[in-house]
């Protein structure tokens, strides 16, 4: 007979709807996969024990959303230029992770992109960003930039030629 004493079993409500019960092994990781987490900004989970045994003991609850991966990636050459000047300048932005332009909710701080397919890089703001050196010769290869801000930061040296050459800016 099992002592009931000892087991860790318990019920996982999301939200307040039932979502499903269960029975842990000591030191195994368990994977509830769910269709529950569809929508909605949180989410109130509660763990009920199912005897009145032993209440859980949870380390962790890792919540994983898998985002559209339609979304054709930044253009390669825009990507590249980004990655050059992020290793250059040692730019350590939060958000200047993975890529540039898509998902179009996690850009990179300072980067606007078109929403053209694929997405291409209209406007650099990196005002204020503690840059030091020479401007990014990277920065030739962001063809479709309209806008580029580098004010407030400690760039040396002339401004290169190759600015001349970029058709779409505007604003410098």
């Amino acid at each position: 007979m099992v002592d009931l004493s000892l087991l860790r079993d318990f019920t996982i409500y999301i939200n307040g709807k039932n979502l499903t019960k269960i029975s842990l092994e000591y030191l195994t990781p368990v994977t509830i996969p769910s269709e529950q987490f569809t929508s909605g900004i949180g989410f109130n989970f509660r763990f009920v024990p199912t005897y009145a045994g032993q209440s859980p003991i949870l380390n962790a609850v890792e919540v994983y959303y898998l985002l559209d991966p339609s979304r054709i990636p930044t253009a390669l050459d825009d990507a590249n230029a980004m990655n050059g000047i992020k290793t250059m300048y040692n730019v350590m932005k939060e958000s200047w992770q993975g890529d540039p332009c898509v998902p179009t909710n996690f850009t990179w701080e300072g980067v606007n992109c078109s929403t053209e397919d694929p997405p291409r890089i209209t406007s650099l703001n990196l005002s204020s960003s503690g840059l030091k050196g020479n401007m990014a010769n990277s920065l030739a290869n962001l063809t479709e930039l309209e806008y580029l801000n580098l004010s407030h930061n400690e760039l040396t040296g002339s401004v290169p030629e190759f600015l001349a050459k970029l058709e779409n800016l505007k604003v410098l």
